[in-house]
Order: structure tokens, then C-alpha cells, then sequence
């Protein structure tokens, strides 16, 4: 008697944690939200030989309007992971065949929040010379992002190495695409 009540027994428990572990998964939401974009000056830049700082843009998120936007159903306090997914700079105005985003050999991208140290967020070594008004940057990795944008406010931070100098000022948006883990 007691081989059979053991047996199921641990046909039960095996049962139990299949179960929980595809509960677990169910409950488990991937949203990709895209806040509004944010327009900024990139004033001309002479130095073409080191890294210089392109832009600096302060963003107010309210992640409380996001996630009732892209996630109904889910609270702030449901977000488990926030990644940033891609990184988008397009030129609104002020570029020409001598002052566009070709003019940029490199570009990185920083983000930093009150009570954070800056974390490299996107990376591109080798932009092509080739006439531009939008760019994507990828990536850095796989960076959690959570601890900034629980914020009301992000700081973003351009940086670049120029193979040719701007003459003018243009004026670009940028657009992040954050990758959004909810779990109940």
C-alpha cells in the first residue's frame, strides 16, 4: 500500500511543478512600449580627432501613463525587466549633403537618472559615409534599465567622433524603444 500512495505521490508533485512553472510563463507579458519622441539642437562641432558630447536630452516619463497605454491589465509594480530594444535619431531639419549623419564616424549612447551612475545603453563603431537623416543605434547588451526609468525623469547622452566637422546647427528627435517585462 504504501508503494502505490508513494508513487502517486510523486506523480502528483511532479504535476504540481509543471504546472507552476507554465503558470508562471502565462502570467508573463513582453510589450514593446515607444515613448513620445524627443526633438534636440545638435549645435555644429569643429573637433573631428576625439569623442565629443553631441547632445544632451532630458526626457519626463510618466511610466504610470506608458503601462496603462501598452499594458492594460499590468501596474507599475508589475514590471519585472525594462530593456532598451533600439535607439532612434532622425533629422528633422538643418541637414544638407555637408551636414547630415554621415558626418558621424561613431555615436554611442548614455542614460542616466538621479541617484544613478551614467550606463552605456547603445553603440555604433562604424557609421557609413553615406548622406543620412536617420540612424538607428544598436544595442550595448543586454543592460537592465529598470532602476532608471522607474524615475519620473532620464537624462540621454549623445556622444560621437566626427570624420567631418558640422557647420550648422541641426535639429534632431530621438526615439527609444524599451523592451517591457510585466509579471503578476
Amino acid at each position: 500500500m504504501k508503494k502505490p500512495l508513494l508513487l502517486l505521490l510523486m506523480i502528483s508533485s511532479a504535476f504540481m511543478v509543471t504546472s507552476c512553472k507554465k503558470l508562471k510563463e502565462a502570467t508573463e507579458q513582453n510589450v514593446s512600449i515607444t515613448p513620445n519622441s524627443v526633438e534636440f539642437n545638435i549645435d555644429p562641432i569643429a573637433t573631428t580627432n576625439t569623442v565629443t558630447t553631441i547632445g544632451t536630452i532630458n526626457v519626463n516619463i510618466d511610466l504610470n501613463a506608458l503601462v496603462k497605454q501598452y499594458a492594460a491589465g499590468f501596474g507599475v509594480n508589475n514590471i519585472k525587466s525594462i530593456k532598451i530594444k533600439s535607439f532612434k535619431i532622425d533629422l528633422v531639419n538643418g541637414s544638407d549633403a555637408s551636414n547630415n549623419l554621415a558626418n558621424l564616424e561613431s555615436l554611442s549612447g548614455e542614460i542616466s537618472a538621479t541617484g544613478k551612475s551614467s550606463q552605456a545603453i547603445v553603440n555604433l563603431n562604424s557609421n557609413p559615409d553615406v548622406q543620412a537623416t536617420s540612424i538607428t543605434i544598436p544595442s550595448s547588451g543586454d543592460i537592465e534599465l529598470k532602476d532608471f526609468v522607474a524615475g519620473t525623469s532620464v537624462k540621454y547622452t549623445l556622444k560621437g567622433k566626427l570624420r567631418r566637422a558640422t557647420t550648422k546647427t541641426l535639429r534632431a528627435k530621438i526615439t527609444a524603444e524599451y523592451a517591457f517585462v510585466f509579471s503578476l
